[in-house]
């Protein structure tokens, strides 16, 4: 009985692929379609382009509304939360929970851990309150979620 395995024969047998050379690179080895000049390329780069300057627009404006801190431009998003209780400032959560996912936190479990053992700099950064004994102190992770949810 003849074997079937890899390599044996040579027609494309099976476990044999063919390879029709599209999207190898050429011979600078750059993949095809991707010249200095193609249409395609200039039109992403004009777009790219177009959004960085949005991008840089707004930024500038969320800066000279906010004062050119984090908390500052949390100050205008209104807090759906009763007065009644609040212990922080919903400028002071969202600046943890920004904090939280540049640190790469991205599930809510991994923000409200990073949140709960931040440093005294990012809790002093955020706006959080100092407790009896003076050192400031993180929010409980049931009001981050509460927030979020």
């Amino acid at each position: 009985m003849p074997s079937r395995g890899r390599g044996h024969g040579s027609g494309g047998g099976p476990g044999r692929r063919k390879h029709s050379g599209a999207g190898r690179p050429d011979a600078t080895g750059k993949p095809p379609g991707s010249g200095n000049g193609s249409a395609q390329e200039q039109r992403l780069r004009a777009g790219a382009d177009e959004a960085r300057g949005v991008l840089l627009k707004r930024a500038a404006e969320l800066r000279r509304a906010s004062g050119g801190s984090v908390p500052g431009c949390f100050a205008s998003v209104p807090d759906p939360r009763s007065r009644r209780g609040r212990r922080y400032s919903l400028p002071c959560i969202l600046t943890l929970v920004l904090s939280a996912m540049l640190h790469g936190k991205t599930k809510l479990a991994g923000i409200t851990a990073w949140i709960a053992h931040a440093g005294q700099e990012a809790l002093a950064a955020a706006g959080a309150r100092a407790g009896r004994d003076g050192r400031l102190q993180a929010p409980c992770p049931k009001t981050v979620t509460r927030l979020l949810a």
